[in-house]
């Protein structure tokens, strides 16, 4: 989809690690609209780093506010970079 490869590219280019998709938005911002959808990643504060990370990325019906498709993800480090 479009507009998640928008949203991943952005952040890589920007190299923000935002549990590692792409970042987080708010919908009220009008450029972050692709053919009336919105893409939204709720990252978990609490674990945003590479070596543990989670959360939920959306994309949503602006019209209808309806949730067309949300992806939750986690992951962590296996080995110690100590």
């Amino acid at each position: 989809m479009e507009l998640v490869k928008t949203a991943l590219l952005e952040a890589y280019k920007k190299r923000i690690f935002c549990g590692g998709r792409g970042l987080p938005r708010e919908p009220s911002c009008e450029t972050h609209y692709i053919n009336g959808m919105y893409y939204c990643n709720a990252v978990d504060r609490r674990d945003n780093d590479f070596s543990r990370f989670s959360g939920r990325e959306a994309v949503v019906q602006k019209s209808s506010c309806d949730m067309l498709y949300y992806h939750n993800y986690s992951g962590k480090l296996l080995i110690s970079l100590k």
